[in-house]
């Protein structure tokens, strides 16, 4: 499903660098739920921009079902982020001009899917998400909880093998914020993939497996309230580590640690072995990396 090879980014500020992501290697098979906790600056937007595909590393690997991004032009990128992948935002990010109805037939209209199906797709998302009453209305009509309810029917339209979800509680109140992780786990129980990015542990612990990142460095922090119990469902081993490097990675650094998770929960496999050769990648400059390049990204791809 995702898999994360030896992923470094850095950035450079005048003569400063940063080093946002530091040796990540990361697997997360299909059904998955898994919580990444971290605070400001720790690195974790930086990691979901390069799961979003909307960010490329510095050196590293990732591979969205079986298929490597290395070597893609932006156009097959933007296909593929489409295609492949719903994102969640903390501010919903919904135009405000259009009907809920249309924010979430627009990732549908860029994929040229025709009116007919269109409307039957934008029908089901709306049910699952229980907005099927509210399609005519407008963001600023409905309340912050809809709001995110509609992001997320947007984010499941295309039917993608994962839904990236950056502080979908954020601006909540907590009783809406418990209802949007219970939609959350509803979807992942109907099969959806969900990697959800937050600064709240509270929030993070509720996921099928925590993942803590600090400093750029990924960690395993075991598995969350729900899905996971004890060493893993069904008596899997939760491992952090096993991120094995022959030679230096690609860009000449050493070996930090790994995870693996799979089918929900987490195998006792650890990380993957890769040689020097294997853990190749493309590079990308720093300063092009910010939070306008990544939303513009989503603009191209109809997920405003």
């Amino acid at each position: 499903m995702i898999e994360l090879r030896h992923i470094y980014k850095d950035y450079y500020i005048g003569d400063s660098v940063v080093h946002a992501l530091n040796d990540v290697s990361l697997s997360i098979g299909d059904g998955a739920f898994v919580g990444v906790v971290g605070p400001s600056g720790s690195g974790k937007s930086t990691l979901m921009n390069i799961l979003g595909i909307l960010d490329t590393a510095d050196c590293g690997e990732y591979l969205l079902d079986n298929t490597s991004v290395a070597d893609m032009s932006d156009s097959e990128l933007a296909q593929l982020r489409n295609r492949n992948i719903g994102f969640v935002f903390q501010n919903f990010n919904l135009i405000g001009r259009m009907s809920i109805a249309e924010n979430v037939e627009l990732p549908l209209i860029y994929q040229g899917v025709k009116l007919a199906k269109r409307r039957l797709m934008v029908k089901e998302a709306l049910e699952k998400v229980g907005l099927s009453e509210r399609g005519h209305h407008t963001p600023n009509s409905i309340s912050g909880g809809q709001q995110q309810r509609a992001a997320i029917a947007r984010a499941l339209v295309t039917r993608p093998s994962l839904i990236l979800a950056d502080e979908p509680t954020g601006n909540l109140d907590s009783a809406t914020g418990t209802e949007i992780m219970q939609l959350l786990h509803e979807l992942n129980a109907a099969g959806s993939t969900i990697v959800l990015i937050t600064h709240d542990h509270n929030i993070a612990a509720q996921t099928g497996h925590l993942l803590h990142i600090m400093d750029g460095k990924l960690s395993d922090g075991g598995a969350g309230g729900h899905g996971v119990s004890g060493d893993g469902a069904g008596g899997h081993g939760v491992s952090g580590h096993g991120a094995a490097i022959k030679n230096g990675d690609a860009c000449g650094r050493g070996a930090g640690d790994g995870a693996a998770i799979k089918n929900g929960d987490v195998s006792g496999a650890g990380g993957h072995g890769v040689s020097g050769a294997d853990a190749g990648g493309r590079g990308a400059g720093g300063a092009d990396a910010d939070d306008s390049a990544s939303t513009n990204n989503e603009q191209k791809d109809g997920r405003q």
